[in-house]
């Protein structure tokens, strides 16, 4: 038993045995089923871990001691922080907590913020204006550092957009 192709397929090849057509064709109706769940199960898994990883990044907390006092405060509520010598000065939106942590520590801690000085740490996300000698977060100018110049111009350089 043999079966006729058509008159375009590659000549000496027109000719195909049925038992080896047939077993391409249940090979490839029988395999594709099977790929595709694997596929679409990868797809599923892989959605939910970015998922994860996204509402991971949104939720992330960071835990400071101030006035015996442990505070829970979400990362996305910093505006920028402080240092006065031995201590951090944390500003939110309606208060200013107070915690005896390095700012390298924080740095460590915040990898989403910006070191600008080496007095202050800086959430890009709230930072309404900027140029490569200052900031202005939450309606306070921060002055940049020499030392971390190219840090600001290269993290605000990727979201700058042209007029």
């Amino acid at each position: 038993q043999r079966i006729y192709l058509s008159e375009n397929v590659v000549a000496g090849a027109a000719l195909i045995p049925w038992d080896t057509f047939y077993l391409m064709v249940t090979t490839l109706f029988f395999s594709l089923p099977a790929i595709t769940y694997e596929t679409l199960h990868n797809w599923k898994k892989t959605q939910k871990e970015v998922r994860q990883l996204h509402q991971d990044k949104k939720n992330k907390v960071i835990e400071v001691k101030s006035e015996g006092r442990t505070h829970r405060i979400a990362c996305d509520d910093i505006y920028f922080i402080e240092s006065f010598g031995d201590y951090a000065h944390i500003h939110l939106e309606k208060e200013k907590i107070v915690t005896r942590m390095t700012l390298k520590r924080l740095n460590k801690e915040l990898p989403d913020f910006l070191r600008v000085h080496r007095s202050y740490i800086i959430n890009p996300d709230f930072c309404m204006a900027f140029t490569l000698d200052e900031l202005v977060v939450k309606e306070k100018e921060i002055p940049v550092g020499r030392t971390y110049r190219d840090d600001v111009s290269e993290a605000f350089n990727h979201n700058r957009v042209t007029t």
